[in-house]
């Protein structure tokens, strides 16, 4: 059964990457960005997504991969796979052009070259790491720690020197005046995960200490989220710089619950059994809400849904062609850069105000003959249309 979730939950991925209208911080990637996203993205003209699809692909392979090193059965990798596959977090990054898809591939290639003993192999992925992910610093100072506790000398050398190049070229700020995020960011947390899904992931994490069953993919994970969570207490922290060293970890869980469940005699597995399911329904539930945000847009204010700053600049740029306006100008950076990607220029002739002027057009801006809002268009000099 598991595999076909994962079957569908991909089909969806696909469907949603290819249809879904740029978002905000994808145009800064690709009018502004000099990364590795931004040439990526510029791979395929008119199919900028393209790459971190294929590339969350292999992501998805490699990740079933490394589950052969913690779980045994079929079933169980299965298990693994549907629901990294459904995480949240992992299905945004599927979709969006971003550097977390970049991110997971260099670890969990990092980590099947070292579950197979291939050193070379680990330290090409710790320099792609270096060079694709800015904060690849926090990789590095977890794989030193446990390079320390392992006694991995060439890891001790190699994550040491390239956290101390990171911190350098990159640096990490640590500044400014204390302010409480923790309770911010364990929120965010839960929604990369879901709520659920990261109570019970802290409990694996927790389980697996206790049985001293803690390996290389437990250290990255628990010295990320706990240097997250303690940074959280002085400044704010972006999500997406600990998220890919935390997510993949995610196996963990399920090898916890499956020594947990198979220990069990059969009429004492039933308590267990519905407690996964439920968690398990709760994360299909988050994920296929995600998927198909755009059922939502008819039960709430499409203002108020997530995607609404996806799909509104693209509707906008129609309802401007529609009134024969070539260009606009806005105060929005982001807003200027998506409405450029959908052929509306920067100009100083026209400008696009969201409340009315004297002697401003007003356009009215529906998306499949859904209302998205009321802009109004102002011109310089002249205000006859």
């Amino acid at each position: 059964m598991y595999r076909y979730i994962a079957l569908l939950t991909y089909l969806c991925i696909v469907y949603v990457s290819q249809t879904m209208p740029i978002g905000p911080s994808e145009v800064v990637y690709y009018y502004e960005k000099t990364d590795a996203v931004h040439y990526l993205m510029h791979l395929f003209e008119g199919n900028e997504r393209l790459p971190f699809l294929l590339l969350s692909t292999v992501n998805f392979i490699l990740f079933y991969k490394l589950s052969k090193f913690y779980l045994e059965s079929h079933s169980d990798r299965y298990v693994a796979l549907s629901m990294f596959m459904l995480l949240p977090g992992i299905v945004s990054s599927a979709i969006l052009a971003d550097q977390s898809s970049l991110g997971i591939f260099a670890v969990l290639s990092f980590l099947l070259a070292y579950k197979h003993g291939h050193k070379p192999l680990q330290i090409a992925m710790l320099l792609l790491l270096f060079f694709v992910h800015q904060t690849s610093v926090i990789f590095f100072f977890s794989l030193f720690f446990y390079a320390i506790y392992r006694r991995k000398e060439y890891l001790i050398v190699t994550s040491l020197l390239l956290f101390s190049v990171g911190m350098y070229v990159y640096g990490y700020a640590v500044e400014g005046r204390p302010s409480g995020h923790f309770v911010e960011l364990f929120g965010l947390y839960a929604v990369v995960f879901s709520p659920l899904v990261f109570l019970y992931f802290l409990y694996s994490l927790y389980r697996s200490a206790l049985d001293r069953k803690i390996d290389i993919m437990w250290f990255i994970a628990v010295i990320s989220l706990l240097l997250s969570m303690l940074l959280s207490f002085r400044q704010y922290i972006s999500i997406e710089q600990f998220a890919p060293f935390v997510v993949v970890a995610i196996v963990i869980t399920v090898q916890v619950f499956s020594r947990s469940y198979r220990v069990r005699l059969r009429e004492f597995r039933k308590r267990y059994k519905r407690m996964f399911l439920f968690i398990f329904v709760t994360l299909v539930i988050n994920s296929a809400l995600l998927l198909q945000h755009k059922v939502l847009f008819h039960f709430i204010e499409p203002k108020n849904h997530f995607a609404f700053r996806f799909y509104q600049p693209k509707a906008l740029s129609e309802a401007l062609k529609e009134n024969r306006i070539p260009c606009v100008h806005t105060s929005s950076k982001k807003l200027q850069y998506q409405l450029r990607y959908y052929g509306i220029e920067r100009c100083s002739e026209y400008i696009l105000h969201s409340y009315p002027l004297q002697d401003t057009k007003k356009i009215d801006v529906y998306y499949e003959n859904m209302y998205f809002g009321t802009k109004y268009v102002s011109k310089i000099n002249t205000f006859a249309y």
